[in-house]
């Protein structure tokens, strides 16, 4: 812009020095014309007024070109006003869009860190949430170890509990047939000794054998012990 205003300068100082160059070319042929009619019949007065009158003419041809050449910066100068005053506009609306742009950022930058300090507290409730499932998982683990030992320990147990119950109920069974046996035996050895005739001791005997063998049919495994029958009783009435 400063070298299109020193362009303009330049142009207006050659403008004024042709006008003045033209002045004095005028005044100079009207002065000369006097002499020219007293000596009209000189070449040489001739040829130098040819030569002015050339010199006339290129000047007022000069001082024409100036004058379109002053219209055209004139113009350029009235457009290079409109552009700098469109492109002043622009820096104006630009500058608007920018400072609008940087409140936008500016509110971008609050909701970030905001958005930040939410995933920090989300983050920090989601470790100690899986912290405590950890610690779930663990003492449940650490449970689940001590029944499975336990289990494992009545499993055992059980096994040996119930291969002694089928040893004892082998045992009961023998047991059992040992006492009839026994029971058998003493009652015909005992009704053998009774007196055959009046039978005294018969019944007496007989009653007694009667009670070796509810007694030993009370200690059977599949009759309720006797506390157990009375409780059933008392239930059912």
């Amino acid at each position: 812009m400063g070298r299109f205003v020193d362009s303009v300068r330049l142009k207006g100082c050659k403008t004024h020095r042709a006008g003045r160059l033209t002045i004095i070319f005028g005044a100079g042929l009207a002065l000369a014309l006097p002499s020219l009619g007293q000596a009209q019949s000189t070449d040489r007065e001739r040829a130098q007024m040819l030569q002015m009158q050339q010199q006339l003419q290129r000047l007022q041809s000069d001082n024409a070109s100036i004058q379109r050449e002053r219209t055209q910066l004139q113009d350029q100068t009235n457009e290079l006003k409109k552009t700098a005053t469109r492109r002043s506009q622009e820096l104006a609306k630009s500058q608007g869009e920018l400072a609008d742009a940087n409140r936008e950022a500016e509110r971008l930058r609050g909701e970030l860190e905001s958005l930040r300090q939410q995933s920090q507290a989300n983050m920090e409730q989601w470790q100690k949430a899986l912290a405590d499932r950890d610690e779930a998982l663990r003492v449940a683990a650490e449970d689940k170890r001590k029944r499975e030992m336990q289990l494992s320990l009545l499993t055992t147990r059980l096994k040996v509990e119930t291969a002694r119950g089928d040893i004892c109920e082998v045992k009961h069974v023998q047991a059992l047939d040992l006492g009839r046996d026994l029971i058998d035996a003493f009652e015909s050895e005992r009704l053998r000794l009774c007196e055959p005739i009046t039978g005294i001791w018969k019944v007496r005997e007989e009653e007694r054998i009667q009670i070796y063998r509810d007694r030993l049919h009370d200690a059977r495994l599949d009759v309720p012990a006797p506390a157990a029958v009375s409780a059933n009783e008392r239930a059912v009435k």
